[in-house]
């Protein structure tokens, strides 16, 4: 299993019907810059605007006032090596943590990550082998976040309208032959 169908899994959980918008391989800032600061809520780890060239797998936002706009990362993992280079490196997850109410690591039902590695701050989700669906194995705390970022929120912005041009452009042409 790879990455590319953990992502169709993840999201037909996270449909456009039910209230989620969902993005693959987000960056988490417009622009290629890459700022430091060294002090307060402008330090990396508290402000995901200083990590652009970051991403994060997959993101999705609850739109709906009633899911309390609940945001969600997902990093997958599809083999073992992968999941141990994460945890050697947790600032990896730093600026999917910050966007995010939750964080969950998914990744298939093959002894990739097993639950009392996940940290306390994470969730953890298997793609089952027969079914191919996901089965949540711990689940992810609900933390109180920061508002989204104006970088991150141009990039999502970006990316949603060149996913509605062509269908504006396809409806424009509908209404110059009336």
């Amino acid at each position: 299993m790879d990455a590319r169908e953990i992502f169709s899994i993840l999201a037909k959980q996270h449909q456009a019907k039910d209230g989620w918008a969902f993005f693959r391989e987000t960056r988490v800032g417009a622009g290629w810059s890459y700022h430091y600061y060294n002090q307060g809520s402008n330090s990396p780890a508290t402000n995901p605007e200083n990590r652009v060239d970051q991403s994060i797998d997959a993101w999705g936002m609850l739109t709906w006032p009633s899911g309390n706009f609940l945001r969600v990362s997902y990093e997958i993992k599809v083999s073992r090596g992968d999941w141990i280079r994460e945890s050697d490196n947790p600032r990896k997850r730093e600026a999917g943590m910050a966007l995010s109410n939750q964080f969950y690591f998914v990744c298939p039902e093959d002894d990739i990550i097993f639950d009392h590695e996940v940290p306390d701050d994470c969730g953890l989700y298997y793609v089952t082998k027969t079914s191919k669906t996901l089965r949540r194995i711990k689940l992810a705390p609900h933390r109180q976040i920061e508002p989204l970022p104006m970088s991150f929120m141009a990039m999502i912005l970006r990316r949603a309208c060149a996913a509605e041009v062509p269908a504006v452009a396809g409806e424009a042409d509908s209404f110059e032959s009336t």
